[in-house]
């Protein structure tokens, strides 16, 4: 099913395969689709989640599928549809099983467990030897604030993980005020000044090699290129370097 958005320039894609039986979609940010931008192809999904039906782009014949919808928003959809901003029959088919998730904040149990499970994720992703955090950390990231939620959280443990020295990974929240004072962004841009790709490249990866205080294998990892190319790219700077 193709959504598009005329007045924003935004278009939506979602998928729903006859051939799989069964299928979960996703709708995220369900509340960026405004009541003004609905289009007939919008009513499309609503028909195959009201009757379980859809139709082949260019084709006139009802499939039948069995789908499983999920939407989520950090806004109060029932005020949306109150003020106009979202289509009340659109969100009268969706509003089955209404769930709400508190903020990190106020569920701070669930944050070891949520813990524990990125560590996994991203240990065996980047292939290191983590076992998790200190006793100490782990109080630290319970206690903490997340005002970007799981996201933030989880995106917290990936850097702990690419970055850690110690089977046991260790965090405090020095730790993210020393990160929100260098900024994420190794090169900042301006319209007055401008970079090549190879000169962006080069920058990103001493930004890098500096993170891991030069260790190529670990820098090569989260480059995701295997250390031979590191080390050609590398040697190729240096040549350019030296030739200037």
């Amino acid at each position: 099913l193709r959504i598009e958005f005329f007045g924003d320039e935004i278009e939506r894609i979602v998928e729903i395969d006859p051939l799989t039986g069964e299928l979960l979609a996703v709708l995220d940010s369900v509340d960026i689709y405004p009541a003004k931008h609905f289009v007939t192809s919008y009513d499309k999904l609503m028909r195959a989640i009201e009757e379980g039906c859809i139709s082949r782009v260019g084709g006139n014949v009802s499939i039948p599928v069995d789908v499983r919808i999920i939407v989520a928003s950090n806004r109060d959809l029932e005020q949306m549809v109150a003020q106009g901003e979202l289509r009340h029959d659109f969100y009268h088919r969706l509003n089955v099983v209404n769930i709400h998730v508190p903020a990190l904040s106020e569920r701070r149990e669930d944050i070891p467990a949520l813990v524990e499970s990125f560590v996994e994720e991203f240990r065996t992703r980047y292939k290191r030897n983590i076992q998790g955090f200190d006793n100490t950390s782990l109080r630290n990231l319970c206690d903490a604030d997340w005002p970007g939620n799981v996201r933030e959280l989880r995106h917290t443990v990936e850097r702990c993980v690419i970055l850690g020295e110690h089977p046991l990974l260790q965090w405090s929240p020095s730790a993210r005020e020393a990160k929100s004072a260098e900024g994420d962004v190794p090169v900042r841009f301006s319209e007055a000044e401008f970079y090549s790709l190879t000169e962006l490249e080069q920058q990103y990866i001493q930004h890098v090699l500096k993170c891991f205080n030069g260790k190529k294998t670990k820098a090569a990892q989260v480059l995701g290129i295997d250390k031979t190319t590191l080390w050609r790219k590398l040697r190729r700077y240096e040549s350019e370097s030296e030739a200037v």
